[in-house]
Formats: structure tokens, C-alpha cells, sequence
């Protein structure tokens, strides 16, 4: 199993931390913990909150600490399932500082992809 530790930062909310570094891998971890979770929920969750190799979540006064341990537990064993490397690329320039605005992408968006030809894809190029 991957390493992680799990610890309270005050009584209703409890952090998810793979690493204390920056790393896509990490990334990678703390979104597919974040789609298990949204996927099936814990009763009194109130709030999940990513950052870039950790994952807080915050639940009401209901949930027993020990319980959301479990849980999260449970739920990082199905986030290994949705966990996929990047694989391809677009034809689109994500970022381009001379363009407004300057990024097509904003945090919360969701991409979808999609195999396309060559030809297209040199045609969006």
C-alpha cells in the first residue's frame, strides 16, 4: 500500500497527507481521494478541501473521529482504482500568457477527453 498518515487538526475535520513535497504523483493521489470520496460520502460530511499532496476533510459534531479514520481509510483503498497517469496530449495551447484570459482552464473545471484523428488534431493546432 502507498504511504500516508492521517491526522486530526481539530475536532471536526481530519487531514489526508501523502508527502510533504510537491509532486504530480502526490497530485495525482490527493484528486483521486477527493473523486472516491464525492463518489460515496460519509453522512455529516461538510467540506473536502485538496491542496496540492493533502486532503482535509470536515465533518459535523454527529461523526465519531474513529468512524471518519475508517472511512478514510477505506476510501483511499478505492481511490488506487481512479488513480491514471496522464496519457496523450490536446492540440490546444492551455496557456498562453498573451491571450486573455490567460489559462482555458479554472480550478473546479472538469475535462473530458477524447480520441481524436491526426487530422484534427493538426487542424486545432
Amino acid at each position: 500500500m502507498q504511504d500516508f498518515r492521517i491526522y486530526a487538526i481539530h475536532d471536526h475535520a481530519l487531514t489526508v497527507a501523502f508527502s510533504q513535497k510537491i509532486s504530480e504523483q502526490d497530485n495525482l493521489r490527493v484528486m483521486a481521494l477527493r473523486s472516491a470520496i464525492q463518489q460515496k460520502p460519509i453522512n455529516g460530511l461538510l467540506d473536502i478541501v485538496p491542496a496540492y499532496s493533502s486532503l482535509t476533510i470536515y465533518f459535523d459534531g454527529n461523526c465519531e473521529r474513529e468512524e471518519v479514520m475508517a472511512y478514510l481509510k477505506e476510501r483511499i483503498l478505492a481511490s488506487l482504482e481512479l488513480q491514471h497517469e496522464p496519457i496523450g496530449r490536446t492540440p490546444l495551447k492551455i496557456f498562453d500568457a498573451f491571450r486573455e484570459p490567460s489559462c482555458l482552464l479554472k480550478a473546479g473545471d472538469q475535462v473530458k477527453f477524447a480520441s481524436i484523428s491526426l487530422n484534427e488534431f493538426n487542424s486545432l493546432s
